[in-house]
């Protein structure tokens, strides 16, 4: 399956969009790490984050769809499981933890929990979007 006139895999034109999301959010990250970000700022990196998670489960998706192994449904749940079943991540609670985390940011007006989620994105959840990126990219690369 190809996605465009690129003739590139559906997964491989996904992949590209979830790096420069990925770079996004690390930038974020760093940023974050020197100094304290303004509460605009947090609310980029919360949407940088939240971009970066819904890439990065269709990524797999997509690469499962690929292999002739598709998530019985399109869902993120479905494709983290059957990216875990696959070798494709190792972590499958912090990328289900990771979506759980997402969808009550958009929905919060606390501080208090944007503050707390700004940490947890850093600190726990970065480390498996880079490690599903770096797979990813062995598997484009093969």
């Amino acid at each position: 399956m190809t996605a465009g006139g690129e003739g590139l895999p559906r997964w491989r034109q996904r992949l590209e969009n979830y790096a420069k999301a990925l770079d996004l959010l690390i930038e974020a990250a760093r940023l974050n790490e020197e100094r304290a970000l303004s509460d605009l700022e947090k609310a980029g990196f919360v949407q940088r984050y939240e971009i970066a998670w819904e890439l990065g489960w269709k990524v797999m998706a997509d690469y499962l769809v690929a292999q002739q192994t598709p998530p019985k449904s399109f869902t993120a749940t479905m494709a983290i499981r059957g990216a875990l079943a696959a070798g494709l991540i190792d972590d499958g609670d912090a990328w289900l933890a990771a979506g759980a985390l997402g969808h009550p940011l958009s929905h919060t007006y606390s501080v208090k929990k944007r503050d707390e989620a700004v940490r947890a994105i850093g600190s726990r959840f970065l480390p498996p979007f880079v490690a599903l990126h770096d797979t990813m990219a062995r598997h484009a690369d093969g």
